[in-house]
């Protein structure tokens, strides 16, 4: 019961992704496993993946060029269809390729990286009950001042933002929150996907118009390179008008 003074706030909850099954790598079955070692073995047949080297010593030569996850979030957002998975996978490296993306990453500066998270859903540091990290976005907060430096970055360095917070991502986020195996069946469980809630409390419909190109981008972006990093994605505070609002930011 609240207290003297204190505003109940109600809270309305809309789940509209959740796959609790394949969120960990380590969750296959047997003819999944085999259909990823075949993709992996397609891979390196077309020159797109190479495997690890381990010497005769068990110490390690080589790196595999993609981590397993990476590889499985491309099987999976193809329902395990060999063929564009690697058409998929093969367009993202071009992909990545067109918009020199390691470099970027590596070179792109701390200050503008973390001015940068303001505008995009955020890691809060936590997990959720399955080890997915925990991620939170809360659009009413993209006003005035906010909203004025968004709309007044250039569109081409407004994408690269989104990259490096997506490579932020799948290079240290989900490599991170795999390693803590308190939450997971497995040992050899990988994280893959992450866990969003999306607040649009206190959010206009004229406000959802404005920002709809850059939640847009996003969208695109995520679903054509980085596919299947997203789990669970819980609205909160939803809007009557909220369906209209996900019809327009949905890649179809």
């Amino acid at each position: 019961m609240a207290s003297a003074g204190q505003k109940l706030t109600q809270v309305t909850v809309t789940e509209i992704h959740s796959e609790p099954s394949l969120c960990l790598l380590g969750h296959m079955t047997e003819g999944q496993l085999n259909t990823f070692n075949d993709f992996k073995q397609n891979l390196t047949s077309a020159g797109l993946y190479s495997p690890q080297i381990i010497s005769d010593d068990d110490t390690e030569v080589m790196r595999a060029s993609h981590d397993d996850a990476t590889l499985w979030r491309f099987l999976r957002a193809r329902q395990f269809d060999l063929v564009h998975a690697q058409k998929q996978f093969r367009n993202a490296q071009d992909w990545r390729e067109v918009h020199s993306v390691d470099e970027l990453f590596i070179t792109f500066p701390v200050d503008e990286f973390e001015s940068a998270r303001r505008f995009y859903p955020r890691w809060t540091g936590r997990r959720d009950k399955r080890g997915l990290p925990l991620y939170v976005y809360r659009l009413a907060a993209l006003k005035g001042p906010l909203e004025a430096d968004l709309n007044g970055t250039p569109n081409e360095r407004r994408y690269q933002r989104i990259i490096v917070l997506y490579e932020s991502m799948t290079r240290f986020v989900l490599p991170l929150c795999a390693s803590l195996t308190d939450r997971t069946s497995e040992k050899s469980s990988a994280v893959t996907s992450v866990t969003t809630i999306i607040d649009l409390g206190h959010i206009s419909l004229a406000s959802m118009w404005s920002l709809r190109h850059h939640l847009q981008q996003a969208s695109v972006l995520a679903t054509a390179n980085y596919p299947e990093t997203l789990n669970t994605i819980a609205v909160v505070n939803a809007p009557t008008f909220f369906p209209t609002v996900w019809g327009w930011i949905k890649v179809r």
